[in-house]
């Protein structure tokens, strides 16, 4: 549950006759995430699977006894976790607002002196930062470094006061938002690297500044799209009472001739223009809104794979599909960023036919 005024997700046993809280189930932090919610629970609403997620340490999975209060640890979301044998520098990402950014950016070995592939991989949502970042599922970062694809791990700016500015307005955390994965690329070129293409992956809020530079930055030149945040009409119309109320916050109401302009403008597809380059996009069942921004890209004509997952949350909490998602993220960087060679056409036929046929059904 969301406590009145809260930021964060607690996990609670309650007796809804009475509306009592019995007891708070927690982790050892005190958090089962950062402003997002983590669990899915049963029907019967007895059993939640939760994500245990920390900046410093790989997500995993935890059963929740919601009637004994019992928290036991299941599968790691990662499997194989293996220790980093590169270094991390900082780059520093500096938004048109004149707010800053601190990202993490590791170099394949040897690639120093020579261009090199750059991958930017958006994740956020807090002040604090993840120099492995191995957390997201989805993204294996040393893979892509032993491939020769450098990645960028780029976080939301910060304002002068310290705030993190996505809490800010949705319509102002665009702008700063958009401005900081436009300066990503030429902040890591200032520190004297040769980048020669880049692509842009992002997830959840991630996922919609991704699919915004895929259509308004040229810098980029593909894209990895995770279930992306949703703020168009369809969503508004198909997703529960909690999103329709946070929409009527943030945009003024509903859709109406009033409001309309505001969702439109978090519409990354809303101009109607074909994307500079080939997207992947990621989703799962349960995001209502995805559908009308597939249907948009694939009317101006956009180079779209699309990938729905049928068990898993937002989070991809189902490890054989966050499996799935790492293994064509991977090859999708090869092809877009080392070329069609890099991956053999059995690798290709696996990931971008079989899967997608199997999960869409």
């Amino acid at each position: 549950v969301l406590s009145p005024g809260a930021s964060s997700w607690k996990l609670v046993e309650a007796d809804w006759r009475t509306g009592k809280i019995i007891k708070t189930i927690g982790w050892a932090n005190g958090d089962l995430g950062d402003g997002e919610t983590p669990c899915s629970v049963d029907r019967a609403r007895t059993v939640a699977v939760c994500v245990a997620q920390t900046l410093t340490a790989p997500q995993i999975l935890a059963r929740v006894d919601l009637r004994a209060g019992t928290v036991t640890p299941m599968d790691a979301m990662q499997s194989g976790q293996q220790t980093l044998d590169f270094q991390f520098r900082d780059v520093r990402v500096e938004n048109r607002f004149g707010w800053m950014s601190t990202g993490f950016l590791a170099l394949p070995k040897g690639e120093s002196d020579h261009a090199v592939p750059l991958a930017v991989m958006l994740y956020g949502f807090t002040k604090q930062f993840s120099r492995n970042a191995q957390w997201i599922t989805s993204y294996p970062i040393a893979d892509f470094v032993h491939a020769g694809i450098a990645v960028l791990m780029l976080n939301w700016a910060h304002d002068p006061s310290g705030r993190l500015h996505k809490r800010e307005t949705l319509m102002t955390s665009l702008e700063s938002d958009t401005s900081t994965v436009a300066n990503a690329v030429p902040a890591v070129r200032s520190l004297g690297i040769k980048v020669s293409r880049s692509m842009i992956m992002g997830w959840s809020f991630g996922g919609l500044y991704a699919a915004y530079a895929i259509q308004h930055l040229h810098e980029y030149v593909a894209a990895q799209v995770g279930d992306p945040a949703q703020w168009n009409i369809v969503e508004y119309a198909l997703a529960g009472e909690f999103w329709r109320n946070l929409a009527d916050l943030q945009f003024g109401g509903p859709p109406n001739s009033h409001n309309v302009q505001n969702y439109i403008a978090y519409d990354p597809v809303a101009d109607g223009k074909r994307a500079h380059g080939p997207i992947l996009f990621e989703f799962v069942r349960h995001n209502p809104g995805a559908g009308q921004l597939l249907g948009e890209w694939r009317d101006a004509g956009s180079e779209v794979e699309a990938f729905a997952y049928r068990d898993s949350v937002h989070w991809l909490n189902v490890p054989a599909e966050a499996r799935l998602s790492r293994e064509r993220n991977l090859d999708w960087a090869k092809v877009n960023l080392l070329g069609p060679q890099a991956v053999s056409a059995a690798e290709l036929r696996r990931h971008f036919i079989l899967d997608s046929v199997r999960a869409l059904g």
